[in-house]
């Protein structure tokens, strides 16, 4: 029996070039996994360094959740960044909080009795309208700038206007 090669996202893919891996049987695959459209993980590897069994195993198919939600937050961050090193400004913590609560939401959809982790999910919700509530005193033009692009416009209508 040959042993199934698994690759996450902490496996540097690098060091696996396609002529190493080209004819050698070495990595195998579940029959449901052949057929998937690939989005990578880490898209600043050459695609034509990386062979397509690495390139599937390390894309966003075969991602856990926490790994999907760690991506999708740093394009949020990306997206809302102001300069190259801002991560932590108010626009880039509501977009990150915005990310978990999609994530969250989708949870307890599934897990209905999660009691617990409802309470950490208000505990967020609150948490980013306090800032949402913030950046709207401080900075009205950001503001509507990051509710469009997140489309928050619900949730904004229930702030306190200052």
């Amino acid at each position: 029996r040959s042993a199934m090669l698994r690759l996450r996202s902490f496996v540097p893919v690098a060091d696996l070039c396609v002529s190493r891996l080209s004819g050698s049987g070495a990595v195998q695959f579940k029959s449901g996994m052949r057929n998937m459209s690939v989005t990578p993980i880490r898209p600043h590897f050459p695609a034509e360094l990386v062979a397509p069994e690495i390139e599937r195993s390390v894309s966003l198919a075969t991602a856990s959740a926490k790994e999907l939600l760690k991506y999708k937050k740093g394009l949020a961050v990306k997206k809302q960044q102001s300069h190259i090193t801002d991560t932590g400004s108010a626009s880039v913590q509501i977009a990150c909080m915005t990310e978990k609560i999609i994530a969250l939401t989708a949870h307890f959809a599934k897990h209905k009795k999660d009691m617990a982790g409802k309470r950490g999910y208000q505990m967020l919700l609150a948490k980013r309208n306090r800032m949402m509530q913030y950046l709207m005193v401080t900075d009205i033009k950001e503001f509507g700038r990051v509710i469009d692009s997140l489309n928050l416009v619900k949730e904004a209508k229930h702030l306190r206007r200052a």
